[in-house]
């Protein structure tokens, strides 16, 4: 019988999770000189086999994850046992997971019965959503700041919030001159979708430095901005589109904020600063960005890029520009793998301290840590 760590392990190398806006992948990077590789996931829309999404609870003592073969895993943080399991009657895409008071499961994907959550201990089923004509939800967040889960499709122009505090204002049903005359339908805050429209399908979803906004990448390769309080998106900044898909990371210092983002391939960061909205050039890294990550707090965003024989890590300070090659070590490597459900493969640290970084909870106070990421003092 295979071990619980075997799902984190592939012939030696180790697994690991980046923030990532998923795209139609189908290279590797491809350092110089026999260097040792990171192998990219599959392409968007093309399910690997024996792929999975892996998400930690909040306080990091339990980790989900949701197979190829559809069941949801609920696993011990310290030795990855399994201690509950369900079967989900669809193929996962997308898996999120909320703490605090009314704390759940969400997990999405393709078929028509597609969105479920379910309590997180036992991991029963609280609700299942049903999706017309067998529509495919491709990312879900959890928003711990708006106590929401985020959902965007691959085919509907359309994006939901799912409020899962138990004292969620009602959802209000009903046309515009309903609700100025008082006369909309309250439908209960907890679990019903608020549904709004976006200029075009999903392919993936970003949670940024403040609660209310999220960076979107649509089915082009476009990336916008939206604003969850107003409900649509509201920049679209000039670039071409990230054909090959993108790496991102949000940011915050003091007043200003932002995401630094690279194109899959490039060795190029650039910043989207809120406010001016414009992507503009910060860092050229040495090799390839391979993952960018926030740091504790957000303040800064660590990269990982490849190299001549391996691979390499530099922090980026988003605001002067400035960036210092760190060690690849096993904090590094925690940061990096954590953030996000993607997962690619790469060398561990020196000394297996990647081994033991697998085993690290989330860290507070990043912007995929399930923490709203606070102001650099």
């Amino acid at each position: 019988m295979r071990s619980p760590a075997h799902a984190w392990r592939l012939s030696g190398a180790v697994f690991f999770f980046l923030l990532t806006a998923a795209g139609p992948w189908s290279h590797a990077a491809q350092p110089a000189s026999g260097a040792t590789t990171c192998a990219a996931p599959a392409p968007e829309g093309t399910p690997d086999a024996g792929a999975e999404l892996s998400a930690w609870a909040p306080d990091g003592r339990v980790r989900y994850t949701a197979t190829a073969q559809g069941e949801l895993l609920r696993h011990a943080a310290d030795d990855g046992r399994i201690t509950a399991r369900v079967m989900l009657g669809f193929e996962p895409r997308a898996l999120a997971v909320a703490g605090g008071p009314g704390a759940l499961v969400l997990v999405a994907g393709r078929g028509r019965d597609a969105i479920s959550v379910h309590d997180p201990e036992s991991l029963a089923t609280v609700r299942r959503y049903a999706l017309p004509d067998g529509r495919s939800v491709v990312a879900a967040l959890d928003l711990p700041g708006r106590a929401r889960f985020a959902l965007g499709f691959s085919d509907r122009d359309e994006l939901w919030e799912i409020a899962y505090g138990p004292d969620a204002p009602p959802v209000l049903l009903g046309l515009v001159h309903d609700y100025r005359s008082n006369e909309a339908v309250p439908l209960p805050g907890r679990l019903t979708p608020r549904p709004f429209r976006v200029p075009g399908a999903t392919r993936a979803l970003l949670p940024g430095a403040v609660p209310r906004e999220l960076l979107r990448i649509d089915a082009s390769g476009r990336v916008g901005v939206v604003d969850l309080e107003v409900r649509r998106e509201i920049e679209r900044p000039a670039h071409p589109p990230f054909e090959d898909g993108v790496l991102a990371a949000a940011w915050r210092q003091r007043d200003a904020r932002g995401w630094l983002i690279a194109a899959r391939g490039s060795r190029r960061v650039d910043r989207l600063r809120a406010g001016d909205w414009r992507l503009e050039p910060v860092a050229t890294l040495p090799g390839e960005v391979l993952a960018l990550a926030a740091s504790p707090g957000a303040g800064e965003v660590h990269a990982l890029h490849a190299g001549a024989t391996s691979v390499g890590a530099v922090r980026i300070d988003p605001v002067s520009a400035e960036t210092l090659a760190i060690p690849y070590d096993a904090d590094t490597h925690a940061l990096l793998r954590q953030q996000g459900t993607r997962a690619v493969r790469c060398p561990p640290p020196p000394d297996g301290a990647g081994e033991r970084a697998l085993s690290r909870p989330p860290v507070p106070g990043t912007p995929a840590g399930n923490a709203a990421p606070q102001p650099t003092r």
